[in-house]
């Protein structure tokens, strides 16, 4: 490890050893207790990673952003833009495919649902059962009632 690359992870990952590469963490503490440089340069970065932590914005400052970049695009003042609405279908949408890993239940949900309420129906329909007999006497009955039938030599 030498000054040059300590400087390059403090820069990428910050001042906290947990956040370094796991592969290079123990030569970087061991450079950091042996080096004054190094110590100096987390010093200065400490400083900047508690100054990026204070720029943490609450929802509604982020709501007050929004209109704000929406103002500065359409080239009317902040007062007058408001952020547009989301609506049911993006919001469904949302639901159903979702950015956060922990949250691919909900697609799954929704495809099980259908097959679900299938078999709940299935269940619950009552079965009529068909004597094949009854089908056949039905049949001749319907068919000797047909426009086409064989003329009678009786006549």
């Amino acid at each position: 490890m030498n000054l040059h690359r300590f400087s390059q992870l403090i820069e990428a990952y910050g001042t906290i050893p947990g956040h370094w590469p796991s592969d290079e963490r123990q030569a970087a503490i061991d450079f950091l207790d042996s080096s004054e440089a190094a110590a100096d340069l987390i010093k200065t970065g400490m400083l900047l990673d508690d100054q990026l932590d204070g720029y943490l914005l609450p929802e509604s400052d982020l709501y007050s952003l929004k209109k704000s970049i929406l103002a500065s695009v359409a080239n009317k003042p902040a007062s007058e833009v408001s952020a547009p609405q989301i609506g049911l279908l993006d919001r469904l949408l949302d639901w159903l495919l979702p950015l956060n890993p922990t949250h691919y239940w909900q697609p799954a949900l929704a495809a099980t649902l259908p097959l679900i309420v299938g078999a709940v129906l299935g269940m619950n329909i009552e079965r009529v059962s068909v004597d094949a007999n009854d089908s056949w006497e039905d049949e001749i009955q319907l068919m000797s009632f047909s426009s086409n039938s064989v003329e009678s030599p009786y006549e």
